[in-house]
């Protein structure tokens, strides 16, 4: 029996990775992983990152190369921050700005905020920008 793939191809070289729903104030919340593979050919980059199972890191590895960044882009992107920063301890780790400081991610580790402006390592591949204005949080968003 042949296997369906774990990354579903968005584009080429963007892949999608769905994870489980988790409860966001009492309702259920769909997560969803965007992986980036880098035209430099060294890695890729993980936006939100989301539940990471052997089988997706493998196939992620397989499809797009050693996880180099993993950004989480709001305050609530942090659930799995972990599991992803252990499995992947030379990646570096980015948050959205307010996150490094909160409780919920204590014993996750974070490098570094994301800002306004792309991280040398994955800028000539994507842009970014703060979204900002909500009340209840700011969003980074990423153009590749």
């Amino acid at each position: 029996r042949i296997m369906p793939d774990i990354l579903l191809e968005f584009a080429k070289d963007i892949f999608i990775l769905e994870g489980p729903c988790v409860a966001f104030f009492g309702f259920p919340y769909p997560t969803r992983s965007v992986i980036i593979k880098l035209r430099s050919g060294n890695g890729c980059f993980v936006w939100s990152p989301t539940e990471l199972t052997a089988e997706a890191a493998k196939e992620i590895e397989e499809k797009a190369g050693h996880v180099l960044f993993i950004a989480a882009s709001n305050k609530i992107h942090h659930v799995f921050l972990k599991q992803w920063s252990e499995r992947y301890p030379k990646a570096k780790v980015l948050a959205a700005p307010g996150l490094k400081g909160r409780n919920v991610v204590k014993g996750a580790r974070i490098d570094g905020e994301l800002t306004n402006d792309a991280d040398g390592g994955y800028a000539d591949d994507i842009d970014q920008v703060i979204f900002g204005g909500s009340f209840f949080m700011d969003e980074v968003v990423f153009y590749h």
